[in-house]
């Protein structure tokens, strides 16, 4: 079982990892701004604003430093110009036990078949 502080430890490495944002709107990446991060516990929360641009948004993206995505939220949102745009990412990471583990066992026999 993982401790509470080391769930807590990923958290904020995740958050650590955090660098920029961006919203795709008719088909084309727009930035946003990154209003605040935080962790408590297990749970990351990410705020975002976009205050310029127009159009269809279809999805929302949190970047790295080197612009990969590390969260994305595909969504269907019409924006206007006389309106900001607040995105509210909420991440909880949670131990799961697995009900069905891989068998080792298995996993040898099906090497040696091959």
């Amino acid at each position: 079982m993982l401790s509470e502080k080391f769930i807590e430890d990923i958290t904020k490495y995740i958050e650590s990892r955090i660098d920029s944002a961006e919203m795709i709107i008719d088909q084309k990446k727009e930035s946003m701004e990154i209003l605040k991060t935080e962790v408590k516990g297990n749970m990351l929360k990410v705020f975002l604003n976009a205050s310029s641009g127009k159009g269809h948004v279809s999805d929302i993206n949190i970047l790295d430093e080197k612009k990969q995505i590390l969260i994305s939220k595909p969504d269907s949102i019409l924006k206007t110009t006389g309106y900001g745009l607040v995105v509210a990412f909420y991440i909880r990471l949670q131990e799961v036990e697995v009900d069905d583990p891989i068998n080792i066992f298995d996993l040898v026999k099906e090497n040696v078949n091959e």
